[in-house]
């Protein structure tokens, strides 16, 4: 049968998109194009709805690593809306993008008080252009200076989203600086302050008053106007965060929504996480759903690799938060990249100098060559690969890959090579080999060995966490009916065939994306129909449309954020409601000079309207002594921190004694210098911030629209 796949059961306002070929247990789908579903009654746009008719406005943003996606919901009528990009002033048809790169490029001006300049600053692809440009240049110097490249004042970032778990960005009065300080690459750092608000400049395209860049977005089926009006009074905005990341990444997202402007208040800001939303994205809505039974979700982007799964009810309005088990691992697409340079790329059996006799060289009509010339006079060797220790695949080894990535960015070539990994990733799923030159260097790496060395430990892994899944939650592999792989890397092949197999009864819906077909080749660019073979045996083996440039890459995981306040029984409520820091903060304020018992803390913060059922084990978790993760950095997340950051946060001492100590049976006293040290330093860590964490956030997600 033929099938689009979309969220399921909206009325959304887009263009429709041409279909994909499914068989009867396997599809091979797009993400949520946004297309028409035609089993709904045709619902008039907002630009059309006149009377009074009243619309409640909710916007769903997925913060991925490498791009933004947003959609609008109206509560109301159930529309979608998703959100596009383009640069002012050009043509819509060569613009128009659903996926805004994750990118912010600084100009070489004065910083202010706080960091960033406030004139206006380039983002997404325009950031991306003016980043290769300057790589070309520092490319040059670095062949005429044999020290080490002169790097421009200009800064490029990227791949923001990892950094915002690390800590808080405040103002350091010890320092006289911000704090903490990312060591970026070997001869760059970078303010955590400044990537907090890089990430504001992203989000500030979506302010129809603050935006200070040339791109400027636009909705399907809303005009200017309407979507002008929609984004000036959203009720909510809705973010997704990775399962297991710390309170701190929602803190410093909501912060950054707060000075985008894009709501008002912080309570209008809510979290589900990633894996849960593409869940999300597929259900029809509560009383129509076809949906039933073992429901599994593999969300693998740039950074993170989620697994989800529930046990679909039959009646939609009982799913909550506490139906859906799951797990997460820091293994993803640039993991990937790197176990490519370092199993393919790297050991010197895989490599030959670009002057060796080129007769045994196959070339393809795939050959890549990399954007910046300069880079072909750039020595292999000055890398300096060996001279650091290089990650296992299969491993996340957090601390070892963050000093290789530190090491890639601290050169043109490094950069290069990256890139290299990337589309050898890409071009291999449909060629059995690839050749490349970079540098002083030559590859011909095969599909095989792509395979055998790199997919094959990532598969493992995700074998492995699949199995404590089912483990943990007693649900048979036979009991899965339908399994959704979304996000760049699930996209794989290899993680179809895998998932075949492992799951007999299951409908297979792996999402594609433009990238993953569209590559470009010279002066053309060339779409594949070929998804491999993912069917059981004998079945016929699907094909994908050539969808060329009418190919829409909004991601499943925006739709399912947009659609939370259809599902609000789905929210974390005790999360929402109460942040790790809120309660440490509220532990400082409610507890006496004297022993405590923990009934006695816990009439103590009832007193102070806190619900302590809900969230009883995060309490007692402070009380022995685990501060949120992010206050004081994890020792996997130290790794990226300067040695003066470093210093500092040892400075403080925040953990060389317990704030509670341990008395009887139960019965805790307060460390008054202790909570002293962390009283002061919250003060400082808050006393630039819009969230005063003074009440718990009041959710309103419930409430009917009347």
């Amino acid at each position: 049968m033929n099938q689009v796949s979309q969220p399921a059961g909206f009325d959304t306002a887009a263009e429709v998109v041409p279909e994909t070929v499914q068989s009867a247990t396997t599809s091979v789908a797009e993400p949520p194009t946004g297309s028409d579903d035609q089993t709904l009654p045709a619902q008039p746009s907002v630009s059309e709805a006149v009377g009074g008719v009243k619309q409640s406005w909710y916007l769903g943003i997925d913060c991925g690593t490498t791009g933004f996606s947003a959609v609008l919901l109206d509560r109301v009528s159930q529309k979608l809306h998703p959100i596009y990009w383009r640069e002012r002033g050009g043509l819509e048809a060569e613009t128009k993008s659903y996926r805004l790169p994750t990118a912010v490029y600084l100009p070489a001006q004065p910083l202010t008080s706080h960091g960033l300049s406030e004139t206006r600053v380039a983002v997404g692809s325009q950031a991306i252009a003016l980043a290769l440009r300057d790589r070309d240049a520092i490319a040059v110097d670095t062949l005429a200076l044999p020290g080490g490249p002169e790097l421009t004042p200009e800064l490029f970032i990227q791949n923001i989203k990892p950094y915002l778990k690390v800590g808080i960005p405040h103002y350091a009065t010890a320092t006289d600086s911000w704090e903490p300080v990312i060591q970026w690459s070997d001869y760059r750092q970078i303010p955590l302050s400044w990537l907090q608000q890089a990430l504001q400049s992203l989000l500030q395209t979506l302010s129809p008053v603050t935006s200070n860049s040339d791109v400027i977005c636009a909705a399907n089926g809303l005009d200017a106007p309407a979507l002008k009006s929609a984004l000036a009074q959203l009720e909510g905005v809705i973010l997704g965060y990775p399962a297991n990341w710390p309170d701190t990444y929602n803190f410093n997202l909501r912060e950054a929504v707060l000075e985008a402007k894009l709501v008002s208040r912080p309570e209008q800001i809510f979290f589900v996480e990633d894996a849960i939303a593409a869940v999300l994205s597929e259900l029809r809505n509560p009383n129509r759903s076809q949906w039933k039974g073992g429901t599994l979700v593999i969300n693998a982007g740039a950074t993170t690799s989620e697994m989800v799964l529930v046990n679909l009810p039959d009646h939609l309005p009982d799913l909550t938060h506490s139906d859906f088990s799951l797990r997460s691992l820091p293994y993803a697409g640039n993991v990937i990249d790197q176990d490519i340079i370092c199993q393919l790329l790297h050991p010197q059996w895989f490599r030959q100098s670009r002057t060796a006799n080129r007769s045994n060289v196959v070339e393809t009509q795939w050959h890549w060559q990399a954007e910046a010339s300069a880079l072909d006079g750039l020595s292999w060797d000055s890398l300096g690969l060996d001279t650091i220790p290089l990650p296992i695949p299969g491993e996340p080894d957090l601390e070892t890959r963050h000093r290789l990535q530190q090491r890639l960015e601290s050169s043109p070539l490094g950069q290069g090579l990256l890139e290299a990994a990337r589309h050898l990733k890409l071009i291999l799923q449909h060629e059995e080999q690839f050749t490349f030159e970079l540098g002083d260097q030559r590859w011909m790496i095969m599909r095989r060995q792509l395979e055998s060395q790199v997919f094959l430990p990532f598969i493992q892994r995700l074998n492995r966490e699949l199995n404590v899944l089912l483990s943990q939650t007693g649900l048979p592999m036979q009991a899965i009916n339908q399994a959704i792989c979304t996000g760049g890397t699930a996209s794989l092949p290899a993680i179809a065939r895998w998932l075949r197999q492992k799951l007999p009864n299951a409908t297979i819906i792996q999402d594609t994306y433009q990238g993953d077909r569209s590559l470009n080749i010279g002066d053309k660019t060339a779409y594949s129909e070929d998804i491999d073979d993912v069917t059981t045996s004998g079945a016929a083996e699907p094909k994908t449309a050539i969808l060329g440039d009418r190919l829409v890459s909004c991601s499943r995981v925006a739709y399912g954020l947009a659609a939370l306040p259809l599902y609000p029984q789905v929210l974390d409520l005790p999360r929402q409601q109460y942040g790790d820091y809120f309660l440490l903060l509220e532990l400082l304020r409610a507890f006496p000079s004297q022993p405590v018992s923990i009934a006695g803390i816990m009439q103590l913060l009832e007193r102070r309207g806190i619900n302590t059922h809900s969230c009883q084990l995060h309490i007692l978790a402070l009380l022995e002594g685990h501060l949120p993760p992010g206050l004081v950095p994890l020792e996997q997340d130290r790794n990226c921190l300067t040695e003066s950051s470093k210093q500092y946060l040892d400075g403080h001492a925040l953990t060389a004694a317990p704030l509670f100590l341990k008395e009887g049976n139960q019965v805790y006293r307060p460390n008054l210098e202790q909570c002293r040290r962390l009283q002061e330093y919250l003060s400082q860590v808050m006393a630039n911030t819009k969230q005063t964490l003074e009440e718990p956030f009041a959710v309103n997600l419930s409430l009917a629209v009347e």
